[in-house]
């Protein structure tokens, strides 16, 4: 299955068949429940999606991106289950994102009113980086200075790399010209510097 969904979009990258078909293909695969399946799908899917983040018909891609990540978030839900793989709780963090990404007014609520009641850390660990991530792509300048103060006081560097992601993923060219400023201070590890900036580039309001 794996195998199946990266062929067809190599193919699609050599025009051996169109994008389209592609992601006509990639609906099939709603019932999927393998965290690496889904990784390698969402590898090509965001490609796509960054490809035609400024074409007038990129909004369409929401639509798409909500159907087919909305059953296999529904499944993972928020909580984790006794006995459950690390492979599933991959996949919650994972598709709850993406689908969030995509629009997910529920999923977003949901992230930004577990964001708003995170000064105990309460977020689960494995939860943290996708739920910063969904409240800055829909934030702005108070979300923003949170993160900020977020930053200031925390000394764990992969709790410092979750908050940094996030503040690269802000809509509002403003607030990534902060980021990209902050990326560059004292605050900062100059080995973690190009981390920030890689990812602003990465995003499309950030190009």
């Amino acid at each position: 299955r794996l195998g199946i969904i990266r062929d067809v979009f190599d193919l699609a990258e050599a025009s051996g068949v169109s994008t389209e078909k592609a992601l006509e293909l990639s609906v099939s695969y709603i019932g999927e429940t393998d965290y690496t399946v889904w990784v390698e799908l969402t590898s090509h899917i965001s490609k796509v999606e960054n490809l035609i983040a400024e074409e007038k018909f990129a909004e369409r891609m929401d639509e798409y991106g909500q159907k087919l990540y909305l059953k296999i978030a529904q499944k993972m839900g928020w909580e984790k289950r006794s006995g459950e793989k690390h492979t599933d709780t991959l996949l919650r963090s994972l598709t709850l994102y993406k689908l969030g990404s995509f629009g997910d007014q529920e999923t977003s609520k949901k992230a930004k009113k577990l964001f708003d009641s995170h000064q105990d850390k309460s977020i689960d660990a494995d939860l943290r980086g996708m739920v910063y991530k969904l409240v800055a792509e829909s934030g702005g300048q108070g979300e923003f200075n949170l993160l900020m103060s977020m930053h200031a006081g925390e000394s764990l560097q992969q709790e410092r790399d979750r908050i940094t992601a996030a503040m690269a993923s802000f809509t509002d060219k403003n607030l990534l010209q902060k980021t990209l400023k902050f990326s560059l201070s004292k605050e900062v590890r100059l080995q973690d510097a190009i981390f920030i900036i890689t990812l602003v580039a990465q995003n499309p309001i950030g190009r």
